[in-house]
């Protein structure tokens, strides 16, 4: 008897638990958005910048999700070296970010201490100040409210206080962001 009623109680305990603690509906959830740009520079110069012109429907997580995202914002950056003709150069790399607009109004403008490129094949992470973050997050905001605009930056890559003498660098930087993604 004490058997039926444990077996009873259980089957009872099993089919109660499966009613009130079913599966949680997925709300929302976040993926990564990597936005990059390259940039290469030529010497002799203590200083060279390269311009690119780039587009976030040129990037497959925001292009896949763009209809879907609800928030977006600003993560981290870095900068890799991707090649470097010369490993005995130092000097600062400068990255910048505008919008491409009438004005190229600057979003992020960013110098990093005196380093040496050759040492960066594996990334140098750029610390952004609250008004970089701030102004980049807002733009990304607007862009994300209003599909109409152009979803277009302007990307400066370029190294200044150049030590030694530079052939080429050829250089990388990539900004990542935290979409918030409602399910389809």
């Amino acid at each position: 008897m004490i058997k039926i009623t444990k077996i009873f109680f259980a089957t009872f305990l099993l089919i109660g638990l499966s009613f009130f603690n079913g599966c949680d509906e997925l709300e929302s959830f976040e993926i990564n958005v990597p936005i990059e740009y390259e940039f290469t520079v030529y010497g002799p110069a203590t200083e060279s910048s390269d311009t690119v012109k780039f587009c976030l429907n040129e990037f497959e997580a925001w292009r896949d999700n763009r209809d879907d995202i609800e928030k977006i914002q600003f993560v981290r950056a870095a900068y890799w070296t991707d090649t470097c003709v010369q490993a005995d150069i130092g000097g600062r790399i400068a990255i910048s970010l505008l919008k491409d607009d009438d004005v190229g109004t600057v979003l992020v403008d960013e110098i990093t201490p005196v380093i040496s490129p050759a040492d960066y094949y594996s990334g140098y992470e750029i610390v952004l100040d609250s008004d970089d973050i701030e102004d980049l997050n807002t733009y990304l905001t607007l862009l994300l409210n209003n599909p109409e605009l152009e979803d277009c930056f302007i990307g400066i890559g370029g190294i200044t206080d150049v030590t030694g003498t530079l052939d080429s660098l050829k250089g990388r930087v990539e900004f990542v962001l935290a979409a918030e993604v409602k399910p389809e």
